[in-house]
Parts: C-alpha cells; structure tokens; sequence
C-alpha cells in the first residue's frame, strides 16, 4: 500500500514500543479483575477492526494486489537507487526512498528542496502529484528549479525515472551532429548500439539544445527504414515520455533525449537508418522544423540488423 512507501507514514512508528507495552500492562490489569476469555476477545475484536479500518492487507477496503506486484519499472527503481554510490547525499521522491532506507543522508524531494548531490525521481510513482490540484504547483516548481539548474547534468532513463547529478553533465555523443531546426533546436549528435537484431528494441539517444525559449510543444518522430522501404516502423513521443516537455527546456543546455522504436520481427539481415524529425500540430496538422538545407528532419545511423 502507499503506507509503505510513504516516509511521512513512518514518523509515528516510535510510539509502537509504547503501545504495545501499554496493551500489555492493560491486559495483566484485566486479567486480574475479568476472566482471561474477556480481555482476550476483546484484544482480538480490536486486533480485528483496526485492521480491518486502517489496514492495507487481504481483507481490507484500501487493499491493492498491484502494491504487491513487483513490476519491471519497481526493478529498474531499484536497480537505478543501487547505482548511487553510498557516500553522497541524495533527495528522492518517496517510492525510491523506499529503496534509500538504509542511508544517513537522504531527504524527501520535494518537501525537503535543498542542495544535494543527487537528486533521484519517479515520475511514475510519484504520489505528490495525488495532491492536484492544490500541491500541483509546489512539485511542479521544485521540478522546475532542479532541472534548470546548471549545477545539476540531467539523466532520463526511461520508464519515469530522473537522475540529476551535481557537477556532471551527458559525455559528448559518440556521433556528433550540428543540425539545427527551424532556427530553434539544434541537434548535437546521438548514442546508439551499431548493431541490432530484428523484433528488439532500439534504443537511441538524441542530444538536444534550444537556442532561445521555446513557445510550443514539439514532437519527435522517429522513422526505421531502409533505401527501399523508407517507413518499416515508426514512434513518435514527446521528449522524455513527456516528463520534459519543449516548452520547459532553458535555452543554452544540452538534453540527452532517450527514445525507443521496437525494430520489426522476420527483418531481413543488412543496413538500416532511422528518419528522425521534430514537429509541432498546428491546427491538427504536422508541422516539421526543417534544417537549414530545407529537409524536415535528419538521418541517424546506419545499423546493422544481425541475422
């Protein structure tokens, strides 16, 4: 349940030990002025209800059998808070908290919003955002505030998860580029595999970076194909699933950008490219920002698909 992954929940456990001491006392006294069968019944019938009104177990209201499930984006929560070397401080949204229990120098993001060297954050379990509409702005200027940091080198993972880090910054792309679009985005080159098998995910990342403030949201499409087939697959998303949309990008610093297309099952071993553009929807239709040679969009690649 929330409970569990909630560190403002935790804060009453140190009066447990009281209670329970307390309870124990109360039922020597019963036992002493009732038949033991009284207090005994009643200690259940109150075991019983409590749980059953409070409680997030089998048998209750607020039980969940998705809390219990562990899903691959909980693994990649994990595997990320296990990544964090154990000597720097860190502020994490609550479900990576989770998974911090065991460290002296850990804050709540964004109740606790102060310097650290890593900040760590789950957009997809973030449960602040349940607070919308009345907290809405509170997280989302923290948000704000750690990603135009230029202290702070921003990492998407994927899947949700944000990792920024002190004094770090993305390594220059292992394929630079300087193509820049609608005279708006430059792009700066990409990280890709070289190789890749046919039915598995292609991962890419695109570097970004804006040259003035950005008043709308654009798109990035991405294209698989081959010189006789230009279109074999397709996916088109918003930077960063979302999560960092156009419009928020500060002017003068660099995104790593990460997408996926799912490169298309029985593929015929050779040489593929990804068509890569940028687009905004401008009364339902797709307008392309075109480099300055005219073309709406780039090539990233080539790739060689394995048999």
């Amino acid at each position: 349940g929330e409970a569990y992954y909630d560190p403002n929940s935790w804060y009453p456990d140190p009066m447990l030990p009281f209670l329970y001491f307390g309870a124990v006392e109360a039922i020597a006294v019963l036992r002493r002025l009732l038949p033991a069968v009284i207090p005994a019944t009643y200690l259940a019938a109150a075991a019983a209800t409590s749980f059953r009104l409070a409680g997030v177990g089998p048998g209750t209201p607020q039980y969940s059998p998705v809390a219990y499930t562990v899903t691959p984006h909980a693994k990649a929560a994990e595997a990320l808070a296990a990544s964090i070397p154990s000597q720097v401080g860190v502020s994490a949204t609550p479900q990576i908290i989770a998974h911090l229990s065991q460290r002296m120098d850990v804050s709540i993001f964004p109740e606790l919003l102060i310097p650290r060297d890593i900040f760590v954050i789950d957009f997809v379990g973030w449960r602040g955002w349940h607070g919308y509409p009345a907290i809405y702005n509170e997280y989302d200027q923290a948000l704000r505030r750690v990603l135009h940091d230029p202290g702070y080198g921003a990492f998407y993972q994927g899947d949700g998860l944000l990792l920024l880090r002190h004094g770090a910054y993305p390594a220059p792309p292992a394929h630079p580029s300087a193509t820049l679009l609608g005279g708006k985005i430059e792009y700066l080159g990409s990280d890709a595999p070289e190789t890749i098998r046919a039915g598995q995910p292609l991962t890419v990342h695109l570097r970004w970076k804006a040259t003035q403030p950005l008043e709308q949201q654009y798109t990035v499409s991405l294209q698989f194909g081959n010189d006789a087939n230009g279109k074999l697959a397709q996916a088109d998303s918003w930077p960063w699933d979302g999560y960092f949309p156009t419009v928020e990008w500060p002017a003068g610093v660099e995104i790593d950008d990460p997408h996926s297309i799912t490169v298309p099952p029985n593929l015929a071993p050779g040489q593929y490219r990804l068509f890569v553009s940028v687009y905004s929807l401008d009364n339902g239709q797709a307008k392309a920002l075109a480099s300055a040679n005219g073309e709406p969009g780039f090539v990233v690649g080539p790739f060689t698909v394995q048999p």
